[in-house]
């Protein structure tokens, strides 16, 4: 399925883009499950890596969203991944409890999160939103002083997500 894209950029008129909204297209899939965004400025569009619907650099950080049908494994399952990509030992349930947060946007209310490996000083910002018949993952990974200063951002991103119209 191919959409058009309308990202407003930093000047008068908003930059178009087309791209295929899934590299796999979902069984069922319906206009529903497509989101719009502002990206960030300063951050800069890049080729998405595999899974990922968009991808933008920034002064050595990535911000990046991918969709996957349903729960996208869990949030548990997802959790763990990503701490293990951070060197960081797996969680249970009560941990995922006490260090999760509800971030709303106009999409709904979803999950905000922030790993950090004091070690390799690397720090993943993530936010994950069930939205129709899949969940939506924004991740913000780089360097954790940047992060930091960047988290704002990032939360100021997830504000911009909306219903593809």
């Amino acid at each position: 399925m191919t959409a058009i894209l309308l990202i407003p950029s930093c000047s008068d008129s908003p930059a178009v883009t087309t791209k295929n909204v899934y590299s796999r297209p979902p069984k069922n899939l319906i206009p529903k499950h497509l989101i719009s965004w502002i990206a960030p400025e300063n951050f800069k569009k890049s080729s998405p890596h595999p899974l990922q619907e968009a991808c933008y650099l920034f002064e050595g950080l990535e911000l990046s969203l991918a969709f996957l049908n349903e729960t996208g494994g869990g949030t548990l399952a997802n959790v763990n991944r990503w701490r293990e990509q951070l060197q960081l030992l797996p969680w249970t349930n009560k941990d995922l409890e006490k260090n999760l947060s509800l971030v709303t946007c106009s999409l709904g209310s979803g999950n905000f999160l922030q790993l950090s490996n004091p070690t390799t000083q690397q720090s993943f910002l993530i936010y994950q939103i069930q939205y129709q018949q899949g969940t939506w993952f924004i991740k913000m990974k780089g360097p954790q002083s940047l992060i930091q200063t960047h988290k704002g951002d990032f939360l100021a991103f997830i504000e911009t997500l909306q219903p593809f119209e």
